[in-house]
């Protein structure tokens, strides 16, 4: 075919293509109801998003909570809904909104359950039973990041609407008052310090909940000195010094070290500390920004540090929203000045995330008992990079051939980030570690296989937490041949999921919790299993950041079924709908 009727046929299929697509007459209908009364919602907005492209439309339902959409090519499509006074689907439900048209003029039919939001109120006194003005409280979700903050008023009270559903903890955070020898601390409803004795408040759809009236505590507290020192011995002047607690939901205080090395929190209270030291670059102004416009990460680390930087993250989000609106909207493509401003912008991105890298960090732990302390010194050191690999394997001690799979690195440290596999023209590794204890989690897997160990030299470490430092030996991730699956059955005439976590606990994370969405009667299938052992249940909605919780999951237990899963074979299952605990 030559090059000149190659361009007419281009030419005619784009020409038909809005044709053809104007031509389709698939149909989309549904409901949505308030999960609570059952009624349905008016005004929800639904939109539609083709699942291999970028189209998309909306609808609103009518007072009935009723949608239609039609005009619908073949293939597969999302929903999702937004109504503000309901929630959208709990993390895990999405694909529930999944739907396909097919080449039949029968319509697709989705119904979707939103949870109405909550209200709580309560009041907030000092130790004499007096009212609390200006104190930040907040409500934070117990299995799940989330969290609400409001002040109180001058009778102590406070309020959180539009709460979606599902189980908190209230806290009173008052301010800092540095040198202090008594503080008052941030306080747990119903009234204690150690958050893990906070009642826990299960907040159902649709309710307002009133007369959480608790009183503020006050801690003896205690000095904190120390000095930050690099790898031979000399102080470090500029470095940002984060002290952590063994609290989850507790705030995170900062300080910077003088030119000495040195640095001081004047009040912290007892318990087990972690202090996480961190060095960041000077980096060479990139671009002249009004001052304004730049905000430093880690609350004007660079400002203390002496080393402020122009690639700002407020430059670079101005840049890109100027660049969009200087494009040409028949074609969505940038013009030359606006392509110019995103390459601009680009780089100036990148600086920035290069910027916000720390070049040297150390940690140290201490307990804060009965006095101060003046002697916590934290080394740190620069990073290193570890070389990684994957192959798959037929079976056990066959001819290993490279693999395309990959593994994440989770640092235990609590300032620790997720350290993905990066590739350099061939040259796979984790790059930017520094010593600590890190976990594995389960990256890209490679088709048809299994991720079956986790290699740090000739120790598995899948399932375990390790230690790294300089010098460590290569990482190599092994996949194994033939998976096994699972069939089975949910007897229930509403959606499911079903949901397989491994009897292992230390084999759980958000990638290994595998699930299905169960068809119009009920049957469902998960493959690309690693055999072992297995809990599952069938849930019409669940929470997915609920699911790593290991005490959490032990209360599920009672409803679970188990069953094993085999190398190459499938095992069967038959599950009964179990409720999501509020």
């Amino acid at each position: 075919m030559d090059a000149q009727k190659l361009r007419g046929e281009i030419i005619v299929t784009i020409l038909l293509a809005p044709a053809l697509w104007a031509q389709s007459t698939g149909v989309v209908e549904g409901t949505v109801v308030n999960s609570v009364t059952h009624a349905g919602i008016d005004g929800v907005t639904v939109e539609v998003t083709r699942a291999d492209g970028p189209w998309r439309t909306s609808t609103t339902t009518d007072p009935a909570g009723r949608f239609r959409i039609a005009g619908l090519a073949p293939g597969k499509y999302r929903a999702e809904f937004a109504h503000p006074e309901f929630t959208d689907p709990q993390p895990g439900q999405t694909e529930g909104m999944s739907f396909a048209i097919g080449p039949t003029s029968e319509p697709a039919l989705v119904r979707a359950e939103l949870q109405p939001l909550s209200t709580l109120r309560g009041r907030l006194l000092d130790s004499d039973g007096r009212p609390m003005q200006g104190v930040r409280v907040s409500l934070q979700r117990l299995l799940h990041q989330g969290v609400y903050e409001n002040p109180t008023d001058k009778e102590g009270r406070f309020e959180f609407v539009d709460v979606r559903p599902a189980t908190y903890v209230l806290a009173a955070e008052p301010p800092e008052i540095d040198g202090e020898r008594t503080v008052l601390a941030r306080t747990y409803y119903p009234g204690v310090l150690d958050h893990r004795q906070a009642a826990p408040i299960a907040i159902p759809a649709g309710e307002e909940l009133a007369g959480f009236e608790f009183r503020i505590a006050t801690s003896p507290a205690f000095r904190v000195r120390g000095k930050v020192l690099d790898s031979a011995g000399r102080p470090v002047a500029g470095a940002m010094v984060e002290l952590h607690s063994e609290d989850p939901f507790a705030c995170l205080s900062q300080r910077f070290t003088l030119q000495d090395g040195s640095f001081e929190f004047p009040s912290v209270l007892p318990g087990s500390w972690r202090t996480v030291a961190k060095l960041y670059p000077a980096v060479p102004a990139i671009r002249q920004v009004k001052p304004a416009e730049y905000t430093p990460a880690g609350g004007g680390a660079h400002e203390a540090a002496g080393t402020v930087s122009a690639a700002a993250s407020g430059r670079v989000e101005t840049t890109l929203l100027n660049t969009y609106g200087e494009s040409r909207p028949e074609t969505g493509t940038p013009n030359k000045a606006a392509q110019d401003m995103m390459e601009r912008a680009a780089e100036d991105y990148r600086a920035f995330i290069e910027m916000n890298k720390p070049i040297q960090k150390g940690s140290a732990t201490f307990d804060v008992k009965h006095q101060d302390l003046d002697d916590v010194d934290i080394r740190i050191s620069p990073p290193f990079d570890v070389a990684f690999s994957a192959v798959r394997e037929e079976s056990a001690g066959t001819e290993a051939k490279p693999a395309n799979g990959s593994v994440s690195l989770d640092a235990v440290d609590p300032s620790g980030d997720s350290v993905n596999v990066t590739s350099h023209g061939g040259d796979r590794r984790f790059e930017h570690l520094f010593p600590g204890r890190y976990e594995v989690s389960i990256g890209d897997g490679e088709p048809g296989y299994y991720l079956a160990a986790v290699m740090l030299g000739e120790r598995d470490i899948l399932g375990r937490e390790f230690e790294l430092a300089s010098g460590a030996p290569d990482i190599r991730a092994v996949f194994r041949s033939r998976p096994g699956s699972v069939k089975g059955t949910v007897d229930s005439g509403k959606p499911a999921t079903a949901v397989l976590l491994p009897r292992d606990e230390s084999l759980r994370d958000r990638h290994a919790i595998s699930k299905a969405l169960c068809q119009s009667d009920g049957r469902f299938e998960i493959g690309g299993l690693t055999p072992g052992d297995y809990y599952a249940w069938a849930f019409e909605r669940f929470d997915v950041e609920a699911l790593k919780d290991a005490a959490f999951v032990r209360t599920l237990l009672p409803r679970a079924a188990t069953l094993h899963v085999n190398r190459g074979a499938t095992a069967t299952v038959a599950l009964a709908i179990t409720p999501w605990p509020e």
